[in-house]
């Protein structure tokens, strides 16, 4: 449909009634509406794309007002996750689920790209690592119980020679 000073848009009927449509504004705005009127998603002429909201003031501005409302990538063969790369240089940081570079699948991990070991939470047990993919192995700073009968510990090793530095355990 063309309107005489309106922008253009594709509209999808049924019997009638207005099902969806996509608008280009005269703003130069790409509008995507459902149910005959309520907007989507909108792409501003700036290039800022907006879920739930009319004026995305970045370059993906999602908005909700529901509960429990998730960002939700799923990638059923390896790793899955965020890489925030502030260079534009292969650096910055890596959020991921289903790290399987030594950790075990479905662990969770924040790292720098390049580096494995920044900081891995394990799926099976919750023990957090720092430093390390296997926070269960006393030769590396760890941070968790060792197992369920146990209360929480943390254990502070001196450089790889095993040598215990601090030890706290709370039972």
């Amino acid at each position: 449909t063309l309107a005489s000073g309106h922008g253009a848009a594709v509209e999808f009927y049924s019997e009638g009634t207005a099902l969806a449509d996509i608008n280009a504004l005269t703003t130069k705005d790409l509008v995507f509406r459902t149910n005959g009127a309520t907007e989507r998603m909108r792409i501003t002429s700036g290039g800022n794309v907006g879920i739930g909201t009319t004026a995305p003031s970045d370059p993906l501005h999602i908005s909700s007002g529901g509960t429990d409302d998730f960002i939700r990538i799923d990638n059923t063969d390896t790793f899955t996750g965020l890489w925030m790369n502030d260079s534009g240089t292969n650096n910055g940081w890596l959020v991921m689920s289903g790290y399987t570079d030594v950790a075990s699948s479905g662990d969770f991990a924040i790292r720098e790209y390049g580096v494995q070991t920044s900081l891995v939470i394990k799926q099976t047990t919750g023990n957090v690592g720092i430093g390390t993919v296997s926070p269960s192995s006393e030769s590396n700073l760890s941070l968790g119980a060792k197992s369920a009968s146990e209360g929480g510990h943390l254990t502070l090793f001196k450089g790889t020679s095993n040598t215990h530095a601090t030890h706290i355990d709370n039972y």
